[in-house]
């Protein structure tokens, strides 16, 4: 069976953190295939890296990801699920948390007014984290920058991009 995902990994001296990232790709449910470019021996920089490891991929779907991210069970098959529900768009990207589990500010949220500071980053969202405000910010909306950490982009789209 030919895979749904190729996922990518650009390593360059991240070793230490490759196999915590490989170690939370096991119990992915759908068909993938894992594709590492290692440049440690000829550093080709990020964004050629992510291309070489492209032009090899088999899947439908590209999930570029940094070596030192561990991926939360579920994440990528909801990735697939949310473009295979809407065709129109070409990428998703998750929401990043570090290592206390708390999401990494302005990524893929709306506008950062005082009043949505004050109902969806602090612990009022905790205690309501239903309320209209934090909601409007935290919703899926079209973004012009996802981040590079992790994403999951159409590979017919990236490849009319050039990469």
């Amino acid at each position: 069976m030919s895979p749904r995902v190729s996922i990518i990994i650009v390593k360059y001296q991240a070793e230490q953190y490759l196999k915590r990232c490989l170690v939370s790709l096991r119990p992915i449910k759908i068909p993938h295939e894992i594709i590492i470019i290692d440049n440690n021996i000829i550093n080709r920089g990020y964004s050629a890296g992510n291309n070489l490891g492209a032009q090899k991929a088999k899947g439908k779907y590209l999930f570029i990801l940094n070596p030192d991210t561990v991926v939360a069970p579920g994440a990528i098959e909801k990735l697939v699920a949310y473009l295979d529900r809407f065709p129109h768009v070409g990428i998703v990207a998750p929401t990043l948390l570090d290592t206390q589990k708390q999401r990494y500010p302005l990524q893929g949220s709306g506008p950062l007014t005082p009043l949505a500071a004050i109902f969806a980053l602090s612990f009022i969202n905790k205690l309501f984290p239903h309320n209209p405000v934090s909601r409007k910010y935290w919703h899926p909306h079209t973004l012009t920058v996802v981040p590079g950490t992790a994403f999951l982009i159409r590979k017919q789209i990236y490849d009319q991009l050039g990469g």
